[in-house]
């Protein structure tokens, strides 16, 4: 839930590798998955540091997607409101 928060904010997630982080995630694009050991996090932070502008095009694509669920709920209190 936090990862989907953030994006709703506008941040840029960066995780480690878990189960359902390519389903949060499209790792390239709006945020990082980074392999979940030192070596993998130290490699990650690494290129994001080396690689700034990367970071600035991932939050011009969280920016410009809607991650929310607003237009879900007024369909659903449109259809609740007609009952």
């Amino acid at each position: 839930m936090v990862v989907t928060e953030g994006l709703i904010m506008g941040l840029v997630p960066v995780v480690t590798a878990y189960t359902s982080a390519t389903e949060q995630l499209r790792a390239g694009v709006d945020g990082l998955i980074f392999e979940n050991t030192e070596e993998g996090l130290y490699r990650g932070l690494r290129d994001l540091l080396q690689n700034r502008d990367r970071l600035s095009a991932y939050k011009e694509n969280v920016q410009k997607t809607e991650y929310g669920n607003e237009k879900d709920i007024a369909v659903f209190d449109a259809i609740v409101e007609k009952i």
